[in-house]
């Protein structure tokens, strides 16, 4: 009897051992999803890690060429810039260079200062430096006095009274106080009456309204212009007024007009004999639309 209860033990224990080996090939199968599963996640997580990667050397060489394009194109666009810069000293020195061989001129009008016997007569002084310059040994007293064509001021129920400044000179050009001035065609008329006087084989010219390229190609033949700017090349100030002696037409008359002497230009600056302060230079722009606000009024003798 219990030989045979220790055979029904194996035996059970046997059944027991068959059904766990049942069980075995899906635990197995489990195992092998998940291994293949985790292996599958790692690969794309490799994957996707090397893309990310390659993207980011990618946009790096990117940015890099980028970089390298744009310093290029500063490089290159400094380079012409200095190039351009070069070119235009190059061109300034040359024009500089053309200008001091060909647009030179200086005519040696002499000096004449108006103050202190004329201190409101620069047109009649300016004229007399003219003369000088031909060769014609005259005072500015003695032009201011004999030749100019002067008219003095009235006064009648509060008006005041004077010439056409086209035809004499306003005033006394000795007086500080009562001298004012003239246009073109009185001075021209003192030049005439001093040459027909002296036997001066000289001819005077109105040359009012006359371009700046004519005036300076008067320089260029030698021949120095009597012209009308403004005392510092500001615009004419018209702030005084008188009615004409002879018409009783209303005058506004520019409180800041001088004449001076153009004598002479280089590049661009004009020469010019001022009988208020000798021998100065200015800007030709200046200078030449301070005559033309005026009115562009000049004359010459020759």
């Amino acid at each position: 009897m219990p030989m045979k209860k220790r055979k029904k033990n194996e035996a059970t224990k046997i059944e027991v051992s068959y059904h766990d080996l049942d069980d075995e090939p899906l635990m197995i199968d489990a195992v092998l999803a998940e291994r293949d599963k985790q292996e599958r996640e790692l690969r794309l997580e490799a994957e996707r890690k090397a893309k990310e990667e390659e993207e980011r050397k990618l946009a790096e060489a990117k940015a890099q060429e980028e970089a390298r394009k744009k310093a290029e194109a500063e490089a290159l666009a400094k380079a012409e810039a200095e190039r351009k810069a070069e070119e235009a000293a190059k061109q300034e020195l040359t024009t500089l260079a053309a200008e001091e061989q060909t647009s030179n001129v200086y005519i040696n009008v002499p000096t004449i200062m108006q103050q202190p016997e004329l201190p409101n007569g620069c047109e009649i002084t300016s004229l007399t430096a003219v003369l000088n310059y031909y060769g014609q040994q005259v005072s500015k007293t003695t032009m201011a006095d004999v030749y100019l064509p002067k008219e003095p001021f009235t006064y009648k129920e509060n008006k005041r009274y004077g010439p056409n400044p086209y035809e004499a000179y306003a005033g006394n050009p000795r007086s500080s106080s009562g001298g004012w001035f003239s246009y073109a065609p009185p001075i021209v008329q003192a030049a005439q009456g001093y040459a027909a006087n002296a036997g001066a084989n000289l001819t005077a010219t109105n040359l009012s309204g006359s371009s700046k390229e004519t005036l300076l190609a008067k320089l260029d033949q030698g021949i120095p212009v009597v012209i009308w700017i403004t005392l510092d090349l500001s615009s004419p100030k018209v702030n005084s007024s008188w009615y004409f002696s002879d018409t009783g037409e209303y005058f506004a008359a520019p409180v800041n007009l001088h004449a001076v002497v153009l004598n002479g230009y280089q590049g661009n600056k004009v020469h010019v004999m001022n009988p208020l302060k000798g021998q100065v230079t200015y800007n030709m722009d200046a200078f030449f639309n301070s005559y033309r606000a005026l009115g562009s009024h000049a004359m010459i003798v020759q």
